[in-house]
């Protein structure tokens, strides 16, 4: 009961299949959705997701374009610094300043096809005629150093995730109307 009510208060419902959905993108949505979805109380235990957690958690992040998923996972990890990304690779050429596997994987069209089709990636897609995706070494190397991880991806990815890792908790951040998220 004390956690249904804890749900109910943070507008967070975690369903029996390891999903939470936030009502609202309000600054601390995904931190209460995140310590929700764990059992893990009171904010301030959040503190207890770090790189030496005893059992690592992956939490994806989902949601619409627009609704604030970025903003969301930057201000979690700066208030729980041991919450680890991966480093996606992608076909699209690298930006000034960008550094390959630090900000991405660059890869060829060739070995990004390849990799595919030998089941290299947890999740990918093809956005605006450039491919990315995360890599299923990156997400068990985090996971076997026992570091908990959290992936920003579009929806249609973390369902690709939760078939591969079926233990990782997938939070779907939705706008409180369509006119409120940004295109």
């Amino acid at each position: 009961p004390a956690l249904a009510n804890v749900q109910a208060a943070l507008h967070v419902d975690l369903e029996d299949d390891g999903v939470a959905f936030a009502e609202d993108a309000a600054d601390l949505a995904l931190e209460r959705a995140v310590a929700v979805a764990v059992d893990m109380g009171p904010l301030e235990e959040l503190a207890g997701l770090d790189a030496a957690a005893e059992t690592p958690h992956l939490f994806v992040v989902s949601g619409p374009s627009g609704v604030g998923k970025g903003t969301l996972v930057a201000k979690l990890r700066r208030r729980v610094p041991g919450l680890g990304l991966t480093v996606s690779a992608t076909t699209r050429a690298p930006r000034t300043g960008e550094v390959d596997g630090v900000n991405y994987f660059f890869l060829t069209r060739e070995e990004f096809d390849r990799r595919v089709a030998n089941g290299e990636f947890v999740e990918w897609a093809e956005v605006h005629g450039n491919c990315y995706g995360t890599l299923v070494s990156e997400v068990q190397s985090k996971l076997a150093s026992g570091a908990s991880l959290i992936l920003e991806i579009d929806v249609q990815g973390a369902l690709q995730v939760k078939e591969r890792f079926p233990e990782a908790v997938l939070i779907f951040i939705k706008p409180p109307s369509l006119g409120r998220s940004r295109p």
